[in-house]
């Protein structure tokens, strides 16, 4: 099968664009060990207001990029 560069290329645009912010490569990271409360996420990633973590982690999930959990076990938790 023939590669299509221009679909390759624009879907590495989209990929870079979409985790290329300051705070997503941490978040990211952050969540690569499970299921996170939003107090943890905020106090493993030095430097993140509240404010941005919430921003951040509402965008991502809009893109299903992250879940969140509704569990009793992990109230409020996010994952990837």
């Amino acid at each position: 099968m023939e590669r299509d560069q221009k679909e390759e290329l624009l879907a590495l645009q989209d990929t870079l664009y979409f985790i290329g912010g300051k705070w997503r490569i941490p978040l990211i990271n952050s969540l690569c060990n499970g299921h996170r409360r939003f107090r943890e996420i905020e106090r493993s990633i030095a430097g993140i207001t509240t404010r941005m973590l919430s921003r951040e982690l509402k965008e991502m999930e809009m893109n299903k990029l992250v879940g969140a959990k509704g569990l009793s076990r992990h109230a409020g938790a996010y994952r990837i």
